[in-house]
């Protein structure tokens, strides 16, 4: 690649950071960035970003951008760039780097140990996590073969407290008996 395409890519990119959505964000706001979310066609095999939440997707140029609302803000939110998810591919590290700056916020990024444990069989049907980052305030990124997803800090107590209020609950009446 030539220097002046290396030059445009970046430039491009460093324009196209304030589309990205935010952590925190309320639907109005996204729908502000983006326009009406579109009908939920990312390669989610099915599956909720956040289970229970309010999911919505949006298409931002080259990216598919779904976002899981609870309490009337992003908790959750998986970044894929159509082209990239057709492949197989990862994003670009000028891209991903983009991603990181725009949710940024006040804070910053560093590199961490791709998740183990719970936070690894959340994905595990995926392909592995190449990379992880974790922001000053704790929230998370993680790459996912073609995905990015960012989460915030109190994600899973989030997942685990609405995993909760959907299970029926089991009372002496219903129990069974053996």
């Amino acid at each position: 690649m030539t220097h002046r395409y290396l030059f445009t890519l970046g430039l491009a990119l460093v324009f196209a950071a304030p589309t990205f959505a935010r952590l925190g964000e309320t639907e109005a706001q996204s729908q502000a960035r983006y326009g009406a979310p579109v009908e939920n066609s990312a390669p989610s095999r099915g599956k909720p970003l956040l289970p229970g939440a309010r999911e919505l997707t949006f298409q931002a140029g080259d990216w598919r951008i779904r976002a899981a609302f609870v309490d009337g803000a992003t908790v959750r939110i998986e970044y894929t760039k159509v082209r990239d998810a057709e492949t197989g591919s990862a994003p670009l590290p000028q891209e991903i780097e983009a991603i990181l700056a725009a949710e940024k916020d006040r804070y910053h990024w560093r590199e961490d140990a791709p998740p183990r444990g719970r936070n690894a069989s959340r994905h595990r049907d995926e392909v592995p996590s190449r990379a992880a980052w974790i922001r000053s305030d704790r929230a998370r990124a993680l790459l996912h073969g073609s995905r990015m997803i960012i989460e915030s800090r109190n994600a899973e107590d989030i997942e685990e407290r609405l995993a909760r209020a959907a299970a029926p609950a089991l009372d002496a009446a219903t129990a069974p008996k053996f």
